[in-house]
């Protein structure tokens, strides 16, 4: 038999959980109706925000902080370079 204190942390735990989770789906659909509205998919996008939050960075570094392989993030940062979204340089992808 759990305690009270200890049935208000469980319950606590899954309310949080739940607004978790719903903030998780409510911003990644928000991601993708952004990326939409702006000709990209929502992979490029998110390659995008880690390149403003985290600055310029070789393509691996880039393919690792999006679990993505060298190649792909080689075509979404081509495709965000045509778009004038991002500017490479020898061995970086900066904005």
């Amino acid at each position: 038999m759990q305690s009270p204190e200890a049935r208000r942390r469980a319950d606590l735990t899954a309310r949080l959980d739940h607004l978790v989770r719903n903030q998780v789906a409510a911003t990644i659909l928000q991601m993708h109706g952004i990326a939409e509205r702006l000709g990209r998919n929502a992979t490029d996008l998110q390659c995008l925000h880690l390149l403003t939050l985290r600055g310029p960075c070789p393509a691996g570094g880039l393919a690792r902080w999006a679990h993505l392989t060298t190649g792909a993030v080689t075509a979404i940062v081509d495709r965000l370079e045509a778009g004038r979204l991002c500017a490479t340089g020898a061995h970086s992808a900066a904005l």
